[in-house]
């Protein structure tokens, strides 16, 4: 209930635009993405989608269309540049987590339902990923990102 409740609204709030000093603030943002990675984890798959209230589509959302919108969302704020060093590092660090669980559980079910994300991610988008990837776990001035990539 909590997963279903919780994670749609998360990552459509922390995709819905700038950020700003109040309400959207960076660790706002943060903090909202640290939840998604937490329920994420603690659910182990996307079962939860199907019970997700008011999407009108019946039965939820389909796995590989929430995959690809908070890949999405997290990919824009790994990247993103707005804020002071202190808060990006808190930033891309939860952004990084939602990333990495992202496609872990995605690839985990993609052997089981074979649909995966082919098809539903440009190829720019996963060159984009793949690009945030290395190049945070080469030169990112936090050593918990870096650490965190090179898993």
């Amino acid at each position: 209930w909590l997963a279903s409740n919780t994670i749609p609204t998360l990552v459509e709030w922390a995709n819905a635009g700038p950020m700003d000093e109040s309400i959207r603030h960076p660790f706002c943002i943060a903090a909202a993405l640290q939840v998604v990675y937490t329920l994420l984890a603690r659910c182990g798959s996307f079962a939860w989608l199907v019970n997700c209230p008011d999407t009108g589509i019946v039965g939820g959302p389909s796995e590989t269309d929430f995959v690809c919108r908070t890949l999405r969302c997290a990919l824009k704020l790994f990247h993103s540049g707005e804020g002071d060093e202190p808060t990006l590092h808190v930033l891309r660090l939860a952004a990084l987590k939602v990333i990495l669980t992202a496609i872990a559980l995605n690839q985990t079910n993609e052997s089981e339902t074979q649909q995966g994300l082919k098809g539903y991610l440009t190829p720019r988008e996963i060159q984009q990923a793949m690009a945030a990837l290395h190049g945070a776990a080469n030169v990112d001035k936090s050593p918990e990102v870096r650490r965190l990539a090179n898993q």
